[in-house]
């Protein structure tokens, strides 16, 4: 595995510590399992050496060095496992279709972002990719009642929106009638 320049440069800049302080851009991690559990997946990444050098550690948490990951095996626990942790996979890619081919070649399928000046392109890539949201040119951006939900083994059914509520719902027909009624599969009347 090979990482870019990037590390070195822009990830190392980014400032790591309490997420209640405003001037933190990166936070830590939810547990010292986590944190154990991302190490694991990037322990064979040559990114890993080229941070932790950049890495000024910071205590009271379960902090991990920014990273940006060019070159993977694409079977590898860290290319098909979703690490929620300061962790960028790239993939170059020559086609559009290949690009989709790369995105939807997971299990999970929560949220992708395109980014283009082609409309055509995007709306392209929005009916390609298999997720629960496609953002073009902006990512984690959602109004309120935007209903959400991930596909393939992503989310926990749909969030937000109409759709949301409608998941708690169950639908009941009631017919009253006055009068007469007169099936038609019987030569019988019913009354009241």
């Amino acid at each position: 595995m090979h990482v870019t320049r990037i590390c070195g440069s822009i990830a190392a800049e980014l400032r790591i510590g309490d997420p209640f302080d405003p001037e933190t851009q990166v936070g830590p991690l939810i547990s010292a399992e986590q944190l154990t559990r991302v190490r694991r997946l990037t322990a064979d990444v040559d990114a890993w050496h080229a941070c932790q050098k950049h890495y000024r550690p910071v205590e009271g948490g379960h902090f991990f060095p920014p990273m940006i990951v060019t070159k993977y095996a694409l079977d590898s626990d860290f290319a098909r496992q979703e690490i929620f942790g300061p962790v960028m996979a790239l993939r170059p890619f020559d086609t559009d279709e290949e690009a989709w081919q790369l995105a939807n070649d997971t299990e999970y399928g929560l949220a992708a972002s395109v980014w283009t000046s082609s409309l055509r392109r995007a709306e392209r890539a929005r009916c390609s990719l298999v997720s629960g949201i496609v953002w073009i040119n902006c990512a984690h951006t959602l109004s309120n009642g935007t209903s959400i939900g991930g596909h393939k083994a992503s989310g926990l059914s749909i969030e937000h929106g109409v759709e949301a509520a409608e998941q708690y719902m169950k639908v009941k027909t009631s017919v009253i009638m006055s009068g007469g009624w007169h099936s038609p599969f019987s030569t019988r009347s019913a009354s009241p």
